[in-house]
């Protein structure tokens, strides 16, 4: 049985649970690195929220023998209703509106290789191998929040540059996110596994090492784009730093006097993405070096 296949017995199994008042469709959803997500999406009649329950796992567990059908039916509705309810708490708000928006757009860091298809769609910046994309804050609810990205056709109705929309997002994103910085030593438990204690390079290497992320913990590493992070944590520490792409949601900072050791970390950050990164949330394999003096990231 192929995953399509699963999926359309599902809609057709909880459309039959869930009744006639309900409308549900199989859908796919490309998310970031181009990761395919297959679900279904699920409306009341009279609403106009469509919360999708993506059945991945399920598929997994299901063509194991651990769950039935009947049982992911139960689940997917009991998740539909927790979604509903979760959106019907939104501030609701016009997002063909500009003035609506203005105030809500931040930005977060993606690769380009990996996102080439999604690329097409939105304004982005390129920064390094990596991409600046936008997104409007629809609502925060710490761990959580809810976003809407910008697609070229939204930039379009607004009538606004994406420079436009990174100064704004320059000002909200620290803002709405702020940042959080940690010392590795305190957080190493939280960032790496416990079974890969080897690729904890503060085991023999006695050097600073910090997290940087936001409050969040969601979408973190776009906090190196904050107006000055680098420069002050740099001036703090009087050294430059390796930056090393943790994932998505958060970037390592490893001070340094040169970037003699750049292949190292790469092989270390090729590595640890490999073995225990989701792919969703890998950022890139590359290793970046901030010059203090130059105030520079290359």
């Amino acid at each position: 049985m192929t995953i399509k296949h699963f999926v359309d017995e599902v809609a057709h199994a909880l459309q039959e649970h869930l009744g006639e008042h309900y409308i549900v469709d199989a859908t796919t959803t490309i998310k970031n690195n181009s990761i395919e997500l297959s679900g279904v999406r699920i409306r009341h009649e009279e609403d106009t929220i469509f919360p999708t329950i993506y059945l991945n796992d399920s598929f997994e567990l299901y063509m194991n023998n651990r769950i039935s059908l009947s049982e992911i039916v139960i689940q997917a509705a009991e998740s539909y209703r927790q979604s509903r309810k979760s959106i019907e708490t939104l501030d609701p708000f016009d997002s063909t509106v500009f003035e609506n928006c203005r105030d809500k757009i931040v930005y977060r860091l993606i690769s380009q290789e990996q996102n080439r298809e999604m690329l097409e769609k939105i304004p982005y910046i390129p920064f390094m191998d990596l991409a600046i994309t936008f997104h409007v804050i629809v609502t925060i609810n710490p761990p959580s929040l809810h976003s809407l990205k910008i697609t070229n056709e939204l930039q379009e109705s607004w009538g606004i540059s994406t420079q436009k929309l990174f100064q704004l997002a320059s000002d909200n994103t620290p803002r709405l996110m702020p940042s959080r910085i940690v010392n590795m030593q305190d957080m190493v438990g939280e960032v790496l596994p416990a079974n890969c204690s080897e690729f904890d390079l503060t085991n023999e290497k006695k050097t600073d090492m910090i997290i940087i992320t936001n409050t969040l913990g969601v979408n973190g590493a776009a906090v190196i784009l904050y107006p000055g992070m680098l420069a002050s944590l740099a001036k703090e520490y009087n050294t430059d730093f390796y930056v090393i792409p943790s994932s998505i949601h958060e970037v390592i900072l490893v001070t340094t006097d040169d970037d003699s050791m750049m292949a190292e970390y790469r092989l270390l950050v090729h590595d640890v993405n490999d073995q225990f990164v989701d792919p969703e949330e890998i950022l890139s394999d590359q290793v970046y070096y901030y010059q203090k003096d130059l105030k520079r990231i290359k």
